[in-house]
């Protein structure tokens, strides 16, 4: 509600619109995950081509920043389910001395690190200017929203499917890695970007 300007992906490219013009009507509603969703009405609004090249690089900036939150989320949900491994017993111990659990939470803290890692490569590439931001980005998306959707579903398994209600935290990180996992492109887009902007210049 607060913005002046909004930035509208046409098929000319994306356009800036003041969002004091007429026929400009912005709907808001609460999200699934606690936030908040605004709806941008557009009435025949004249809206004029962005003047400089900063647009590709604010959405660049914008899609890490929603990476650095999935790799947070990944993180948080991780430190959750790790803490329920130790107090939650089956055959009078606890569920993650079990070796099979073991093994699964530790392949989930590899993908994590790895999201750690290209979050910061990514933003090691926007502070440096460096050619390659746009393939950087792309894999720090990708990776951190593979990171943030399967730890969030293994939280839901390995708390014994308690997850799902309402009354566990967990559930509110499941339908968070939902919601910001498609924000700014899915980990597929972004996939298919990487491999379009990465792969020429490496060949």
């Amino acid at each position: 509600d607060g913005a002046d300007l909004f930035a509208v992906a046409t098929a000319q490219g994306v356009c800036l619109v003041d969002a004091r013009a007429d026929g400009v009507r912005v709907e808001t509603r609460r999200s699934q995950d606690g936030g908040t969703i605004g709806t941008l009405h557009l009435d025949d609004v004249p809206a004029e081509p962005a003047a400089h090249p900063d647009v590709d690089a604010a959405l660049d900036e914008a899609c890490l920043a929603s990476a650095a939150y999935l790799f947070g989320l990944a993180e948080r949900v991780f430190a959750m389910t790790v803490d329920y491994l130790k107090i939650r017993k089956q055959f009078d111990k606890p569920i993650g001395s079990f070796q099979a659990l073991q093994h699964r939470a530790v392949d989930l803290k590899i993908q994590i690190e790895l999201a750690r890692a290209s979050v910061a490569a990514a933003a090691a590439a926007i502070d440096g200017g460096a050619d390659a931001r746009a393939a950087a980005v792309s894999a720090a998306k990708a990776r951190a929203t593979d990171a943030a959707f399967r730890a969030a579903k293994e939280a839901v398994q390995m708390h014994g499917a308690i997850g799902y209600t309402d009354e566990s935290d967990v559930s509110l990180y499941v339908r968070k890695a939902m919601t910001a996992g498609n924000l700014f492109g899915s980990a597929a887009l972004h996939r298919a970007r990487f491999a379009a902007t990465a792969l020429p210049a490496a060949s």
